[in-house]
């Protein structure tokens, strides 16, 4: 999950995580789990319990 930082509002601000270069990682692969790993939805989709972010997303 991506670290927090104290920000200047009520809210925590999420700092950008970032995904090594792998072998046999096909860059569209990479990009999409650096987009998942700092989405919010999917962190506060996490934090709630859901296992995805869509069911998180058609209850808010």
């Amino acid at each position: 999950m991506a670290k927090t930082t104290k920000g200047s509002g009520n809210q925590p601000r999420m700092l950008k995580t970032r995904v090594k270069k792998k072998r046999g990682l096909k860059n569209s692969s990479r990009r999409w789990i650096e987009r998942q790993l700092n989405d919010p939805y999917v962190h506060k989709a996490r934090q709630e319990g859901y296992r995805s972010r869509a069911a998180f997303k058609l209850l808010e």
